[in-house]
């Protein structure tokens, strides 16, 4: 069967969370998404990625499951991931949402619904959520003047949304990537709990011709919501990061609206926790070499101030810890 593609005819009115469609001309392209859940200090993430060479065709599909549960009162984590040819899945698209479908389950995304299930044998996700709460990690980097520049896209669509994993409640992560390849290098956390959510992603970038160390980070607690682009004027991160030693430790800044904000993550894992390579998109396809390392045991401490002023202070146990690239 050949993978049906019901594409808009203006790629600049299709919703972040859309797949974009293989380019016509000869190029490589990809479209992903990632959706986390997470319930207490157990998680489940799911991720999709269909890779083209262009030729308004997908080359390759990848569907990545992965999960942290107690089991007999140890945790485990088990992680699977399976490609398929293009003839082997379909993926139909409408102006505000898509359905995606291979051999081993679905994803399926509008404004008001996202659900996915998949079951690849030696783990299974079924994830739901309703309307979606986006969030632009981008900023002015995104705009329709600039956008070009960057060789992968970044959206999402919730944070910290409630929803339902397996069949139990929790907290839903959605995001989605799309464009030529990955960055060069990149670190990315995400953590959520009953009252605060945070996601932060940095590393080596690509805007235009040149590479920079950018970071991208959200802070929520209750209704107040932190966002930091090193892109932005008045904003900048110090970090420290050790793969070897599974830590990783930012320092965001930002000055806003005459108030100076200070975010101070520092993030560990057990080394033994992560996972083996998983594929990333590369110009040449998808890719474990050096690929993408996760650990869902992260323990994240959070300390956020204003003006010099104590905010909030918490620790996220349970968190995903991401090392990827070179």
């Amino acid at each position: 069967m050949k993978l049906p593609l019901l594409l808009t005819t203006c790629a600049t009115a299709l919703h972040p969370f859309q797949p974009r469609g293989p380019p016509t001309r000869k190029r490589p392209h990809f479209d992903g998404w990632c959706i986390r859940a997470s319930e207490n200090e157990a998680s489940a993430s799911v991720i999709v990625g269909c890779f083209s060479r262009g030729r308004r065709r997908y080359d390759k599909h990848l569907v990545i499951v992965a999960q942290r549960t107690k089991e007999g009162g140890a945790w485990r984590t088990r992680v699977a991931q399976q490609f398929y040819d293009d003839n082997e899945c379909s993926l139909t698209t409408t102006d505000e949402g898509f359905r995606f479908a291979a051999p081993t389950g679905v994803l399926e995304a509008s404004p008001s619904s996202l659900t996915t299930n998949f079951d690849l044998g030696s783990v299974q996700a079924s994830i739901s959520t309703g309307p979606e709460n986006p969030w632009n990690p981008e900023g002015w980097l995104g705009s329709r003047w600039t956008r070009w520049l960057l060789p992968c896209r970044y959206a999402v669509r919730s944070t910290n949304s409630k929803g339902t994993w397996n069949e139990r409640p929790a907290f839903i992560h959605a995001e989605a990537q799309y464009g030529a390849r990955f960055p060069k290098s990149w670190r990315w956390v995400q953590a959520t709990d009953t009252n605060a959510t945070l996601v932060a992603t940095g590393g080596a970038f690509e805007i235009g011709p040149l590479t920079t160390n950018t970071w991208l980070c959200r802070y929520q607690i209750g209704d107040r919501v932190w966002s930091f682009r090193t892109t932005d004027p008045r904003t900048s991160c110090e970090e420290v990061s050790d793969e070897g030693a599974a830590s990783l430790r930012l320092v965001l800044r930002r000055s806003f609206g005459g108030e100076k904000r200070r975010l101070e993550l520092t993030c560990t894992a057990p080394p033994s926790s992560f996972s083996e390579p998983l594929y990333c998109p590369t110009r040449e396809g998808f890719s474990n070499s050096p690929g993408s390392r996760e650990s869902f045991a992260s323990t994240v401490s959070v300390k956020a101030e204003a003006d010099g002023h104590l905010i909030d202070e918490r620790t996220f146990e349970g968190a995903c810890l991401e090392f990827g690239g070179a």
